[in-house]
C-alpha cells in the first residue's frame, strides 16, 4: 500500500515538474505548481519518515524480545537450587558458628580452671572476676 501511494505521489511530483516546465514564469499557475510539488514532496517525506519509524520501532521490539529471553534464561539458570551453591550458603553460617564455639570453648577452659572447691585459680578467672565498680567515682 505505502509503495503504491509513494509511486503514484512520486508520478504526480513529477507530472507537475513537467507541467512547471510548460508554464510562464511568475504567473499564478507556476506558484500554485510550486506549492502543489512542495506539498507533495512533504507528505512524501512524512510518509518515508513514518515508514523509517516503523521499521525502527519493530527492529526494537524484536531486539527487546531477545533481550528479554536472554534475561529470562539467566534468571531461571540463577533460581535453580544446585548442591554446590547450598553447601556454600551453609558453610557461610556453620563455619563462623563452629570456629566461634570453638574459640568460646578453649577461652571458658582457660579463663575459669576450678580447684577442688570452687575456687578460681587461673590468672585470667580472676582478673575477669574483678570487675570494675562503675559507682566507684562517687566512693570517698
Amino acid at each position: 500500500m505505502n509503495e503504491d501511494l509513494k509511486e503514484t505521489l512520486m508520478r504526480e511530483i513529477n507530472r507537475q515538474i513537467e507541467d512547471l516546465n510548460l508554464v510562464d514564469g511568475g504567473s499564478k499557475e507556476e506558484q500554485m505548481i510550486v506549492q502543489n510539488v512542495c506539498s507533495l514532496t512533504d507528505t512524501l517525506n512524512k510518509l518515508e519518515s513514518s515508514e523509517m519509524d516503523a521499521f525502527d520501532k519493530q527492529e526494537r521490539r524484536e531486539a527487546e524480545k531477545v533481550k528479554n529471553r536472554a534475561a529470562h534464561a539467566l534468571e531461571v539458570e540463577k533460581s535453580k537450587i544446585k548442591l554446590d551453591r547450598v553447601l556454600f550458603e551453609g558453610g557461610k553460617i556453620i563455619i563462623p558458628g563452629l570456629l566461634s564455639w570453638l574459640f568460646y570453648n578453649r577461652a571458658l577452659r582457660l579463663i575459669l580452671k576450678y580447684e577442688e572447691t570452687g575456687r578460681i585459680v587461673s590468672d585470667g578467672g580472676r582478673m575477669a572476676s574483678r570487675l570494675p565498680n562503675p559507682f566507684g567515682f562517687w566512693k570517698k
